[in-house]
């Protein structure tokens, strides 16, 4: 169970900024954690791909207690062709991970490539930063033409840096598809036939 941490303002900070000191938004009812924005998003995500494991694990369970009821309601089927069959199926399901499995790493790449969401987040903290340095100021009356200056330059640095272009508009990825030949990637041949093609 976790213990929240408390800032001296009373505010329950975020377990995973730790050691950095994040108020915390929210706290899931799973794990007891309480977090950020940020890492509330992150953890909400992993939740989906442990979700999409658990629907994988019920499609892999699934596929194999029809092929289980397929090859009860089959005894006619000699052992040697049985022993094909489950092969074939095994070849199957080892293929659907390893397709899935690369297109899951190509999905998170496209995403990791497409997103600014990062670029974003330091953009939104140092204007917060700014945010704050001019309440404390305006507060205390102790700004200058100089300061004023200082966060007009800031601000428009920062405007800047919002509407400059993503690395992937200047240099957009390229996604590479290698086509599969399925008519030779398995094949079920008679001896004679085996011959015939050497």
């Amino acid at each position: 169970m976790a213990t929240a941490m408390r800032s001296t303002t009373g505010k329950d900070m975020c377990d995973m900024c730790s050691p950095k000191q994040v108020v915390a938004i929210t706290s899931c009812k799973g794990c007891l954690k309480d977090m950020c924005r940020k890492h509330f998003n992150e953890h909400r995500e992993k939740l989906f791909k442990d979700l999409h494991n658990v629907f994988d694990l019920h499609d892999n369970l699934l596929q194999e207690l029809q092929l289980t009821i397929n090859r009860a309601s089959k005894s006619s089927v000699n052992d040697k062709a049985l022993a094909f069959l489950i092969q074939i199926d095994e070849w199957k399901t080892r293929t659907i991970e390893r397709v899935s499995q690369a297109a899951n790493e190509a999905r998170a790449n496209v995403e990791r490539l497409f997103s600014r969401k990062i670029e974003y987040d330091q953009l939104k903290q140092k204007v917060d930063e700014i945010t704050k340095e001019l309440k404390e100021q305006q507060e205390s009356e102790s700004f200058v033409e100089i300061d004023i200056d200082h966060w007009m330059k800031q601000l428009k640095q920062l405007k800047t840096d919002l509407n400059r272009p993503s690395k992937v508009d200047t240099n957009p990825p390229v996604l590479q598809i290698q086509n599969v030949d399925w008519n030779s990637v398995i094949k079920v041949s008679s001896p004679n036939e085996l011959e015939k093609g050497m």
